[in-house]
């Protein structure tokens, strides 16, 4: 009754988070950004990281534009981790991710003040489930999560077919959300660094332990990411670990 944008069959279980919301990534990011300017950090943008590696003298970092060598050294890679630093660690799965924003009909209200954020698992399988946002202008965004989808930052295939779209509609949309599309308004592709357990992982590595990972973080990394970086941050000026970390260790028991 609240949100009749949903077509149920009468048997669904459901559950309503009413302080749940979503965050704005690139808004996010560049208050991130300005903040840690403000606080005197310095920026580098549009410089490409060529090589990490750990020397005698400790870990250094060479890019397009200098070659670099930090006391304490935080890599936040994701689907570059593998190439940059994966004789560290265990394996790790770059899968191809993409998302669809579909156009409601003409009366249908799927703004923000009339429906909700939404994760809904329809059947049994694994890939029985997607989740979606309101119109916040554009269309309804809508997705799945690919879990066999492999690629690399370089070989990613970022145009999305109309096989796909097509695909994604009839699989999960039609008929569970009342009027929406099929009119696809716009598609995305996103990368998913993922460990074969779907934690995160972040630890020192190296002889010297000077050198933090910060992922893989298997496609759920961005929504804690301000609360991980006060954690990785009071890690690499303390050094103690805190304990909210420790979960995410190479070894969780250690």
């Amino acid at each position: 009754a609240r949100y009749p944008q949903f077509m149920l069959t009468g048997d669904e279980l459901g559950y309503f988070e009413p302080g749940a919301g979503y965050l704005s990534p690139e808004a996010c990011v560049a208050t991130q950004l300005a903040q840690a300017q403000r606080l005197g950090a310095s920026i580098h943008t549009g410089e490409r990281v060529l090589d990490i590696r750990e020397r005698a003298t400790g870990w250094s970092v060479d890019t397009d534009r200098a070659h670099y060598q930090p006391g304490q050294l935080i890599v936040c890679a994701g689907p570059w981790l593998p190439a940059l630093l994966g004789q560290h660690l265990p394996a790790l799965r770059i899968t191809r991710q993409v998302l669809y924003w579909f156009e409601p009909a003409p009366g249908q209200n799927y703004a923000a003040t009339h429906f909700p954020i939404f994760i809904w698992n329809w059947g049994p399988g694994a890939e029985d489930v997607y989740y979606g946002f309101p119109d916040l202008g554009g269309g309804v965004k809508v997705a799945t999560e690919s879990p066999t989808d492999l690629t690399t930052p370089e070989q990613i295939e970022r145009s999305v077919s109309a096989a796909e779209v097509q695909h994604m509609y009839n699989t999960h949309v039609r008929g569970r959300l009342r009027e929406l599309g099929p009119a696809c308004t716009r598609s995305a592709t996103c990368l998913y660094t993922q460990t074969h357990d779907a934690r995160f992982l972040i630890d020192r590595i190296g002889t010297a332990r000077s050198l933090i990972v910060v992922s893989a973080c298997s496609g759920h990394g961005f929504k804690p990411s301000a609360a991980v970086g006060e954690a990785v941050a009071e890690w690499a000026v303390d050094g103690n670990r805190p304990a909210v970390l420790t979960p995410f260790a190479l070894r969780p028991e250690a």
